[in-house]
């Protein structure tokens, strides 16, 4: 399906209104082929302040390499080698991995050097990061990277009916956007699956020629045209139009990849190669040329404001700095208040992102060894910072995968005594309407003197309430659940410190509040060893985990697959008595589940019931009779039925009411030699019992009657 739009074009000749720019340009790494060579797109400046990027050749299978380098240039570090070639370029994810793209396959890659193949399949083209912490990238549909697993998702199919799409980037608002051909061979601008949908018109455009970008007012731009003319575009999408900024002359250089960079301005790689300008209104401008790897090679700028570019120089390929001059600033600022603070003061954290939208607009994630700088950032804003422990910290903010600003505080001992602060939540899931016992426990670094004070307790940044320490340091807060809805929710302690003592907060906890009260299941076998064709009592009790109701509803009993029974409460309770009969002997786990009711969540237990195969004794005596003052010998055997292996633990014997002896089962049999002397003389019923071991269930030989003479 079509849409029709409004389309505009506004010829743009550059008449020096832009600010007249030249470039220097210095080789920042050469790749000499055993550390890598023939890089195809630049690296990326993580969160540790380093550049990291990867090689097609090179390294122990020369299929290229992972590298580490730093933001000066020193410190090359070759981390790992591929088995593959990697394609193109990396982006930096909010887990600390780096993610990229075989021509077939997407591969995360640690700070280390691992690398990981997370799919094999799919053949893939530029991957970014999404606002929403996870990445995408193309093929013939739109994949998903879940970071939390790995997993690689077949996100949206066939995007709006098109047979190929290829150069995915997305919008602020998290819709993602791409190139794609049609059935009639158009080339047509794509969202999502289809709900925004923009062909170009025929033949002024008639084929892609550079992966979109988002710029700085948040609309895509690119270029695209014809063999004979093509175009600099910004398409809006809200009102899905379509505007020709600037048409390239035949003697002017085409980039077919641009990076936004702090000064609002697009900047990308012509043939031949030389470094292109262009501003969002589509002024055209040639900064000089460039070593790098040509029209197709993107640019990333760096914290310095400097670009990057990978690709040309020497045999091997080479990554290239080009300064510009007038400069551009970093597109990524930090700024602390103070940079130098004593435990217990704070200082504020300022940011702003200049450009940096790129492939992903205003994805921005903070990194520190400060649990107060994390998650997911906008593109400008201040904290307040309060770091407790002595020592140094960094502070990180990386945008689009690529690019990221960096700053550092140094925090100073006070005098006081450092603590620790641990919260625990009982009861844990609770139910709404019922109070919870939040507690946390301050302990000092060193010292027996016990912190005082308060604690604070909060849900994120809401606060729940505070409690004063007690004289072990502890600080119990009741808060009560009216009023709020089921779900999970974050529960924090933060100890405000004291004259002698230095504040601390605890690491986060959850508590789950529900709607139901939650039960709990205990479920016993009498007896837990059964042997095969005799019966087991199997008895289950719901109980709630809060006040004194009594369950009711229906428990199942199960055993893998096998439904044994399933049981209607009475009193909390239900029981059934099952028999054994035909099942192999074995362990069994057997389960109780708790169907819930009204007003008690469901729950389960299990325990474990051991059939035990049936087994015979047999008693044997000699010599009988026997004269008084002789030795007699008592033979058990102890045998398996239905099973050849032989039973193994111990017989009892005994000759009328006393017991004489006991022996241990080997081969069969269990044998115990007595002497008569003691033993009056008369007639007397011998037996053997056999205890059973964990597999075989016990049994009696036969009464055997001995005359002693």
């Amino acid at each position: 399906m079509r849409r029709s739009f409004q389309y505009t074009v506004i010829l743009a000749i550059f008449c020096g209104s832009a600010i007249a720019q030249t470039a220097t340009v210095t080789t920042f790494y050469q790749f000499n082929g055993t550390d890598g060579g023939g890089p195809q797109g630049p690296p990326v400046e993580a969160a540790d302040g380093n550049i990291y990027g990867v090689t097609t050749e090179g390294g122990t299978n020369n299929a290229g390499v992972a590298y580490r380098i730093s933001l000066s240039g020193d410190g090359y570090t070759a981390l790992g080698s591929f088995t593959t070639s990697p394609q193109n370029t990396i982006v930096a994810a909010r887990d600390g991995n780096f993610y990229g793209y075989f021509q077939t396959g997407v591969y995360r890659v640690t700070p280390q050097g691992v690398v990981t193949n997370l799919d094999s399949q799919v053949i893939t083209q530029n991957i970014i990061p999404g606002v929403d912490g996870n990445l995408y990238f193309v093929s013939s549909d739109i994949y998903q990277i879940v970071l939390a697993t790995g997993a690689v998702n077949d996100y949206i199919a066939d995007p709006g009916g098109a047979l190929s799409i290829e150069n995915i980037v997305e919008t602020s608002d998290g819709s993602l956007w791409s190139y794609g051909n049609t059935t009639d061979g158009d080339s047509c601008i794509i969202q999502d699956g289809g709900g925004g949908f923009y062909c170009f018109p025929s033949p002024e455009y008639g084929e892609e020629f550079a992966a979109m970008i988002v710029g700085p007012d948040g609309q895509l731009y690119g270029t695209a045209g014809d063999s004979a003319t093509v175009y600099f575009f910004k398409y809006n999408t809200s009102t899905e139009v379509l505007t020709t900024l600037h048409t390239f002359a035949t003697d002017e250089q085409v980039p077919t990849s641009y990076l936004l960079a702090s000064d609002g301005n697009f900047y990308g790689i012509g043939n031949e190669p030389i470094l292109i300008r262009m501003t969002p209104s589509g002024e055209y401008s040639e900064l000089g040329s460039v070593p790098v790897g040509g029209s197709e090679v993107p640019l990333v700028q760096l914290s310095d404001g400097s670009l990057l570019g990978a690709g040309g120089g020497g045999d091997y390929g080479g990554l290239s700095k080009i300064v510009l001059d007038p400069p551009l600033s970093p597109p990524i600022l930090l700024s602390l208040g103070s940079t130098s603070l004593i435990q217990g003061n704070n200082t504020t954290l300022s940011w702003s992102v200049s450009g940096m939208y790129g492939g992903s607009a205003g994805y921005c994630f903070a990194t520190s060894n400060d649990p107060e700088w994390s998650g997911t950032k906008p593109l400008s804003g201040q904290i307040t910072l309060t770091p407790t422990a002595v020592g140094g910290y960094q502070y990180a903010l990386t945008c689009g995968g690529t690019t990221s600003g960096l700053t550092s505080l140094t925090v100073t001992s006070n005098g006081k005594v450092n603590t620790s602060t641990s919260v625990q939540v009982s009861p844990n899931p609770v139910t709404i309407g019922s109070n919870a016992a939040l507690t946390a426990t301050v302990t000092p670094s060193s010292g027996t003197t016990m912190p005082g004070g308060t604690v604070t307790f909060l849900s994120g940044s809401t606060t729940i309430g505070s409690a004063a320490l007690n004289s072990s340091g502890t600080a119990t807060l009741s808060a009560n659940t009216i009023g709020l809805a089921p779900g999970t929710y974050t529960v924090t302690a933060k100890y405000n410190g004291s004259s002698g003592f230095n504040p601390s907060t605890s690491a986060t906890t959850q508590i789950t509040v529900t709607s139901k009260i939650v039960s709990s299941v205990t479920l016993t076998a009498t007896p837990a060893g059964v042997v095969e064709g005799n019966k087991v009592t199997l008895n289950a009790t719901v109980s709630p985990t809060q006040g004194n109701g009594v369950p009711t509803g229906t428990v199942k009993l199960s055993t893998g697959s096998q439904i044994i029974a399933a049981l209607t409460l009475s009193s909390g309770s239900a029981s059934v008595t099952a028999s054994t009969a035909g099942i192999t002997p074995g362990s069994y786990t057997v389960t109780a589940a708790y169907s819930g009711s009204a007003g008690y969540q469901p729950s389960s237990t299990t325990t474990t019931v051991t059939v035990e195969w049936p087994t015979t004794t047999t008693l044997s005596v000699q010599p009988n009779p026997v004269v008084q003052g002789g030795t007699l010998t008592l033979v058990a055997t102890v045998a398996r039925t239905g099973n050849s292996n032989e039973p193994t633990g111990t017989v009892q014997f005994k000759v009328g009411s006393n017991v004489v002896g006991s022996a241990s089962v080997a081969g069969g049999t269990a044998s115990l030699s007595i002497p008569t002397g003691a033993i009056s003389q008369g007639t007397y019923g011998v037996t053997a019992a056999y205890s059973g071991d964990a597999d075989d269930g016990a049994s009696n030989s036969a009464l055997v009657d001995v005359k002693i003479d």
